[in-house]
């Protein structure tokens, strides 16, 4: 941390380099995007249905195209960590709580 950032700019950099290490674990194959069959494959970590993964998935695909960019990812990784809206699609990332 520098003597001109905040804390909550230092611990918001920090949540961002974490989601980047995840959205490469979410991500196996490089491509840069997340398919719905990534999303699944890797949902069962967070012992999330496969049904109900595919259903996460549709909430997570902002722009509906069919796969997680890393710019919705980010997007996601801050509504996870930032929102108080309890039904923020980032919400969903890990699965319904």
């Amino acid at each position: 941390m520098n003597s001109s950032q905040t804390v909550a700019q230092f611990e918001q950099e920090n949540h961002l380099r974490g989601f980047q290490l995840i959205f490469d674990v979410f991500d196996p194959n490089g491509d840069g995007t997340i398919s719905g069959h990534e999303y699944r494959g890797l949902a069962t970590i967070f012992n999330i249905d496969p049904t109900q993964a595919d259903e996460i998935f549709l909430r997570l695909d902002l722009n509906g195209d069919g796969s997680i960019s890393r710019e919705e990812f980010t997007q996601l990784w801050i509504n996870f960590w930032y929102s108080e809206d309890e039904d923020a699609a980032g919400n969903w990332m890990f699965g319904p709580y």
